[in-house]
């Protein structure tokens, strides 16, 4: 049997494997890389490619033609909608 399923623990697990993420790419990232790209970009990556492809583009010094597309969309629509539903909730300081 399958057991329901729980978007509130699905939500804080995908929170846990972020934050593991974010250390990860600020631990890792190349001095290089890190001029061009933000924490928040590369976690947003490392989030599908997992730490083995991280450890791919981190050797490549940039994230690719499919990773920069992907980064850019992550950047310009989830970050500034969830910094608006988040920071400016009032609930929050950020």
């Amino acid at each position: 049997m399958v057991p329901a399923a729980d978007d509130g623990l699905a939500i804080k697990a995908t929170a846990y494997i972020l934050r593991d993420l974010m250390d990860y790419v600020k631990e890792k990232t190349p001095a290089a890389m890190r001029k061009s790209y933000s924490p928040e970009q590369l976690t947003a990556v490392a989030y599908n490619v997992g730490t083995k492809g991280m450890q791919e583009t981190f050797a490549m010094g940039h994230l690719g033609k499919s990773g920069q597309p992907y980064s850019d969309s992550v950047m310009s629509y989830y970050y500034g909608s969830s910094d608006k539903a988040i920071c400016h909730s009032g609930l929050y300081t950020c």
